[in-house]
């Protein structure tokens, strides 16, 4: 099998398009009320660390 091979910016604009469509699950941490910033915050930092570790 061929082994595909993406830019970085092609994986940035992947990373970027996938944390739009999770922007659609905000509703859901209604419920954490004040603490949904954080939880926004905590996937935006830990998915950017997961960049660096692809562009690698």
């Amino acid at each position: 099998m061929e082994k595909a091979k993406i830019s970085s910016s092609q994986l940035f604009i992947l990373m970027v398009l996938f944390e739009l469509g999770s922007a659609l699950l905000v509703p859901l941490a209604i419920d954490a009320k004040q603490d949904a910033w954080l939880a926004i915050l905590l996937g935006m930092v830990f998915s950017f660390v997961l960049l660096l570790v692809y562009h690698r």
